[in-house]
């Protein structure tokens, strides 16, 4: 099944959906009109465990999260597909999007809550 992942205002990225795991995971910061690496923090890594369920992946990520400034942070496969979408506010996960906002398709990371 084919989806499509929204970016940016102008950026369209399509991949397949499929449930493969890649460990390491390039951390985005989204702008007002951009979106661009986060450069503190440039890669997060996970390990299976920390995709079984959305706790387990919010735990995952404010571990390193508690010094980031607020906004909304991606993270992106190495094809480029937008693999999570989710909030941070006061060093704390506030949210994580189940559906890009300019598609309302599902982020991959929805495959693994399912499966576990």
């Amino acid at each position: 099944m084919a989806c499509h992942l929204a970016v940016g205002a102008n950026t369209l990225l399509s991949t397949e959906m499929t449930k493969k795991f890649e460990s390491r995971l390039e951390v985005m910061r989204v702008r007002q009109n951009f979106a661009a690496p986060y450069l503190k923090y440039r890669f997060l890594f996970v390990q299976k465990p920390d995709l079984k369920d959305k706790k387990s992946f919010v735990t995952r990520i404010q571990r390193v999260c508690t010094s980031w400034p607020p906004g909304v942070y991606y993270l992106k496969l190495a094809d480029g597909a937008v693999f999570s979408r989710f909030e941070v506010s006061d060093g704390r996960v506030k949210k994580i999007y189940e559906n890009s906002p300019a598609t309302n398709k599902p982020y991959p990371i929805t495959e693994f809550f399912k499966v576990n």
